[in-house]
């Protein structure tokens, strides 16, 4: 499991492309997009890249292999996923298990 600074989650969204994140408005409230400035753990030990992308709001958010990361703003403790857990979020439930929003 990937991590931010403080030790929370990073979630990857399906929907999104190497160069749009798809996840905006009422999603993005929930799926706080990781500014490309954020601080991850554990970054020298993963066999990808990290890049970034402009989202529509013209602010760039830090991707992985692509894929642009979220945290969620559920999540109230560090290093908790929603493996098992679900929230009834904007676009219907999402969970780890739930192929659209998956950890890394």
């Amino acid at each position: 499991m990937v991590t931010d600074a403080a030790g929370f989650t990073l979630y990857w969204f399906a929907p999104d492309t190497p160069k749009k994140s798809n996840c905006n408005g009422s999603c993005a409230q929930f799926w706080p997009p990781l500014p490309a400035s954020a601080k991850i753990t554990n970054m020298s030990s993963l066999p990808g890249t990290f890049g970034s992308v402009t989202r529509a709001d013209g602010t760039k958010q830090l991707t992985y292999m692509g894929h642009p990361l979220y945290t969620f703003k559920e999540d109230t403790a560090p290093a908790r996923s929603l493996t098992g857990d679900s929230a009834q979020v904007a676009g219907g439930a999402k969970s780890a298990q739930d192929r659209r929003v998956c950890t890394l």
